[in-house]
């Protein structure tokens, strides 16, 4: 059952998205104010939040003892984002002054149809580049004075991060759309082709490139779904939906977007993450265009709701919610077998082959070294959670079944073997 601080939570998040003015029925007690506060920290938009409740009465009565740290974090975080943003927009000015057409995805293209960009978050920003042109791409931003982090992004799939010495700006570079959303089933998928004919977004007087809004809203939903088959999802990710639906809604062919989605087993999860929109964040479905019939499929939300809620921002709230995601994988690498193995602790420690590839790319050459990568694995896990008290075998056990339960809710495993399409949603 929902919380009454996370009704709180959703009511300010809702505001700060749609523009409206919080209404709660009733006081708030101090320890409430605190428990917000912490669970906007956790899902990454606290000055959204604070934005959202700043002017309210309660919070004088009773979150005084609060006020003060949460405003001062909130100014802190939305001046470091309008450098960061003011940064990346720099440099990839620069870039597509070289001839470069890199696309952009998430972060800044959702980020500036928010009332308040700035308030919005972004860790990073996601360029993706054509395969024959990364090298040269990467030369450019090392001559940029970027630095390539060799622990960054996906070193099986051959992605990379980059970031500045100042810190204000940070890449993840790919050259695959398909393997990053976790649509690739036979050829190019969905998003063949997009270099040719690429979408334009003019942000601060700089012109991005980025996807067409059905390719767009397509990949945002299924990078919510590699997140969510791992150890989990957060809110914003809905809030980037809605937003996003409703800025360009009327350009989305929505039949499109759930014929992809069904295709890797995504249709009933996408329609409970629109649902949750409309719920608890204002989604207009009229204004989104968005047919109300295919909202109808998403069943009941409330289990996907509190997950969301209880993830942070991709799962990563905690080292045992973090860690429970070996169980999921284990199910949706393994079909049947795979569920049945993944409730016990040996299938959160020794993964099948074709997971543990994603995480060790040595035995793709070597498989008989599969023994070996299990041993490393274990070794990293005590390594980095030897003095971590919010980390357990039996957390991570719970979480983890809990969650393959949800997984077969929304239809993303099933009795049958779900196929590679769906597991490529594994790779981080």
């Amino acid at each position: 059952m929902v919380t009454t601080v996370q009704r709180l939570f959703l009511a300010a998040l809702r505001a700060a998205v749609s523009r409206e003015t919080v209404r709660w029925d009733g006081p708030v007690e101090p320890r409430e104010w605190g428990e917000l506060f912490a669970l906007a920290r956790q899902q990454r938009v606290l000055p959204m939040v604070y934005q959202s409740v700043c002017r309210m009465e309660q919070l004088r009565e009773t979150g005084g003892a609060y006020e003060a740290a949460v405003k001062t974090e909130a100014k802190r975080s939305v001046a470091s984002q309008a450098q960061r943003t003011e940064a990346f927009l720099r440099l990839y000015r620069d870039l597509t002054e070289q001839g470069f057409v890199p696309l952009v995805v998430k972060g800044i293209v959702c980020r500036q149809l928010y009332p308040n960009p700035d308030q919005r978050e972004s860790g990073d920003e996601d360029l993706y580049v054509e395969p024959p042109r990364r090298r040269e791409f990467e030369r450019a931003l090392q001559a940029a004075g970027l630095t390539r982090l060799e622990h960054g992004a996906d070193a099986a799939s051959g992605d990379v991060s980059y970031a500045a010495a100042d810190g204000l700006v940070y890449l993840e570079v790919h050259d695959s759309l398909n393997g990053e959303a976790g649509a690739l089933r036979r050829g190019e998928g969905p998003f063949g082709g997009v270099f040719g004919a690429p979408e334009t977004v003019e942000i601060d007087g700089v012109r991005l490139y980025t996807l067409e809004p059905s390719l767009h809203i397509l990949f945002l939903i299924l990078h919510a779904l590699k997140h969510f088959v791992n150890s989990g999802v957060g809110v914003r990710q809905v809030c980037d939906l809605v937003v996003y639906a409703h800025a360009r809604g009327p350009e989305i062919d929505w039949e499109f977007v759930r014929g992809e989605c069904g295709k890797v087993r995504a249709e009933t999860f996408a329609a409970a993450l629109f649902a949750i929109g409309r719920e608890y964040l204002a989604l207009d479905c009229g204004r989104a265009c968005l047919p109300e019939a295919w909202l109808e499929a998403a069943g009941e939300t409330e289990a996907l709701l509190l997950d969301l809620l209880d993830a942070g921002i991709y799962g990563g709230s905690d080292l045992s919610r973090k860690h429970s995601g070996t169980i999921t994988e284990s199910a949706v690498q393994g079909g049947a077998k795979g569920r049945r193995f993944g409730k016990g602790v040996l299938g959160a420690v020794f993964l099948p082959l074709a997971a543990m590839r994603a995480k060790f790319p040595y035995l793709k050459k070597y498989p008989f070294l599969l023994p070996a990568a299990w041993a490393q694995r274990i070794l990293l896990y005590l390594k980095e959670t030897a003095a971590t008290p919010d980390d357990s075998a039996a957390d991570s056990l719970r979480i983890g079944s809990r969650r393959v339960k949800l997984l077969e809710q929304y239809g993303i495993i099933g009795t049958a073997d779900p196929g590679s399409c769906l597991k490529s949603c594994l790779k981080k």
